[in-house]
């Protein structure tokens, strides 16, 4: 069975570690009340959602010529799938902020729909192209559009905001 494993940049880890850091410095400083323990809550919520995350994007591949096996980062996810129930595979343009506009590889199965694969979970992505094209039969091109783009930027817009409003009214209560 061949396998291929995905890597996770040294900035989610940074990430993690800084909010679990904050959140345990509030939850044990000798000041704290019901806000610095609110904050500190709200901080192990993220860090567990980016867990999360990455165990749902970021899959260990392992296939031969009958069985295609997708296990999450941390293993908490597992889909075995016969090679015959994947219908093939489409390469879909994306516009993320790591990488700009790329092209992802999605397996599109018969019963569970779209299995993406993302680039910036393979620290080398052409083993999966290689492993899709010795595999699977092509599906075709599925190009962004600029109102896909436009829409992915307000919504990237609107999270920042609400990202920094939600830390001034935090910034108001302490």
């Amino acid at each position: 069975m061949k396998k291929i494993s995905p890597s996770i940049s040294a900035f989610f880890w940074i990430i993690m570690v800084l909010f679990l850091v904050v959140a345990i410095i509030f939850f044990f400083s000798p000041y704290r009340d019901g806000k610095m323990l609110l904050v500190a809550i709200v901080l192990l919520t993220l860090v567990i959602t980016i867990l999360w995350g990455i165990d749902y994007s970021h899959l260990n591949i392992s296939y031969n010529d009958n069985f295609l096996v997708l296990k999450g980062y941390f293993s908490l996810r597992k889909l075995c799938i016969k090679i015959k129930d994947i219908e093939g595979y489409q390469i879909h343009q994306k516009a993320d902020q790591v990488n700009g506009l790329h092209e992802e590889i999605q397996l599109i199965t018969r019963h569970n729909g779209i299995i993406p694969l993302p680039k910036i979970a393979y620290k080398n992505y052409e083993d999966v192209k290689i492993m899709c094209e010795n595999s699977l039969p092509f599906l075709g091109y599925n190009n962004l559009k600029y109102g896909q783009l436009i829409g992915k930027i307000i919504k990237l817009m609107f999270l920042v905001s609400g990202i920094l409003a939600g830390l001034v009214g935090i910034l108001k209560f302490l």
